[in-house]
């Protein structure tokens, strides 16, 4: 259920950013779950963190920007710690991972921005959506299609929250009248 949500959440993202770069006539290339070794075009090579795999790599020609694009779901409830507290240390927890890949991008590119969009969903279906919208803009994604964008996922997130708890109510029936 987790790789279904994040699944979801990755297309609706290339979806709505396809979407709005035509709109906006935005020039840009990206791949996605690629390994950054594989990434041509992009007139870098990373051999030290080419293994590393974001769930998505933006470039944009025109203003100078490399975005990596990282989607994470996580508990919003551990036992220990506020919903707010967790979304944040998953967010920093992927922020470091790819810290020194984006350091090595950044020293190979000439005047090329070489920034992280960190996307990350609670299970019960929050969002940071301060981050959100900064990481939507960072990516160039029309205003508009922004507040679209979230509402689409949060719903998604929500329906396989809800798929999950279905399934387990089933599971728990069924082993109550096994008991039986």
């Amino acid at each position: 259920m987790i790789a279904l949500a994040h699944n979801r959440v990755m297309e609706t993202i290339k979806g709505c950013l396809t979407e709005s770069w035509k709109k906006k006539s935005v020039e840009q290339e990206s791949w996605w779950q690629t390994p950054i070794n594989s990434m041509t075009g992009l007139g870098l090579t990373a051999p030290e963190h080419g293994n590393l795999i974001p769930d998505g790599l933006c470039y944009f020609r025109g203003s100078n920007r490399i975005v990596l694009v990282e989607i994470a779901r996580t508990s919003e409830f551990t036992g220990e710690g506020s919903s707010l507290a967790n979304l944040k240390a998953k967010f920093q927890e992927k922020e470091q991972k790819y810290a020194a890949l984006r350091a090595e991008m950044t020293s190979r590119s000439d005047n090329t921005e070489v920034i992280q969009a960190t996307f990350i969903a609670g299970v019960r279906g929050s969002i940071m959506e301060r981050e959100w919208t900064t990481n939507f803009r960072n990516l160039l994604m029309d205003e508009d299609m922004i507040d679209r964008a979230m509402t689409k996922i949060v719903i998604q997130l929500l329906e396989v929250q809800h798929m999950l708890w279905t399934s387990r109510r089933r599971g728990d029936t069924t082993n109550r009248q096994e008991r039986r």
